[in-house]
């Protein structure tokens, strides 16, 4: 009877012990993750690429980095590391490396050239589902550049993080992070630089329609500056911009721009019908009077583009 009892006993034990050890095995690794920005390089927007040099360190109490045989992989998402990671510190429940490489996002442009973009930095553990591995973060550091908050032609206006989880082409789920770097270029120098020229060459259309009709001046100016606003919208394009489905800011104002001068253009050609005609009276009511229908002109056309 006792060595029933006994028997019984020790496969309670056991089992209680394998349930307790498969319980902790499969309790996932929690990393804490910190990320302090050290350099911000070469923004290219066409590309929607971007170089990035940041600390990236990962904590937890779950497990001894100093004595693991394999330290934790991570794998770089959207980046593509221009070489290998620089181990920065190591100690028992903490470790810090250098990241340098290029990374990738889609950038929106509907609200070009004011548009802000977000540098982001996607991160999951390789070769570890969200079982085994998991993401955490109390917060992002205290960002560190050597521009500070301005980078050259840029502003860093904010930081967040976050959690999720994804599920890759196997069915596997991973743990995901993800920090974004809120840029955006500064005001007046994008409105002086970008909009300015624009504004500046409808006014030199809009005085000349203003003026009396008989000076004969307006088709020249208005070609000239039509012209001028074809090839400035094809280098902004060039420059700046990849191929896009859909109109940014400046092309709604380039349109609505091109709709002033072309509305102008046919002012002025009514005015040659009248002139040649020697009928100045009636050229002078026909420009008055399409006038004041130009800023209607303006508001509709731009209306029409607002939800484009």
């Amino acid at each position: 009877m006792n060595a029933l009892v006994f028997a019984l006993t020790s496969v309670f034990v056991l089992i209680l012990i394998s349930n307790t050890a498969y319980a902790q095995t499969s309790t996932p690794i929690q990393y804490d993750v910190d990320i302090t920005l050290i350099d911000i390089g070469e923004i290219n927007t066409k590309e929607g690429s971007y170089d990035l040099k940041f600390l990236l360190t990962l904590s937890s109490d779950d497990v001894e980095f100093t004595t693991m045989e394999k330290l934790p992989v991570i794998d770089f998402v959207n980046g593509d590391l221009d070489e290998d990671i620089v181990v920065e510190s190591i100690e028992p429940h903490r470790y810090s490396f250098e990241v340098d490489g290029k990374f990738f996002n889609d950038m929106s442009f509907r609200n070009y050239p004011f548009s802000p973009i977000d540098l982001l930095i996607k991160i999951e553990p390789e070769y570890q589902t969200i079982d085994q591995a998991e993401f955490t973060s109390t917060h992002l550091d205290k960002l560190s550049t050597k521009y500070g908050d301005h980078i050259p032609g840029w502003i860093l206006i904010g930081v967040n993080d976050s959690i999720t989880s994804v599920v890759d082409v196997n069915g596997r789920t991973h743990s995901h992070y993800v920090a974004a770097f809120h840029l955006e270029r500064p005001f007046l120098s994008n409105f002086f630089t970008k909009l300015f020229p624009i504004f500046i060459m409808v006014s030199i259309v809009i005085f000349a329609f203003i003026q009396n009709p008989k000076q004969h001046k307006m088709a020249e100016i208005g070609i000239g500056m039509f012209l001028s606003l074809v090839f400035l919208h094809a280098a902004f394009l060039g420059a700046d911009l990849p191929p896009l489905d859909y109109l940014t800011m400046q092309d709604k104002i380039l349109i609505v721009s091109y709709v002033t001068i072309l509305y102008a253009l046919s002012e002025e050609i009514i005015q040659q019908r009248y002139n040649k005609e020697s009928n100045a009276e009636r050229a002078l009511k026909i420009n008055r009077k399409m006038l004041k229908f130009l800023p209607v002109i303006m508001i509709v056309s731009a209306l029409a583009l607002l939800f484009l």
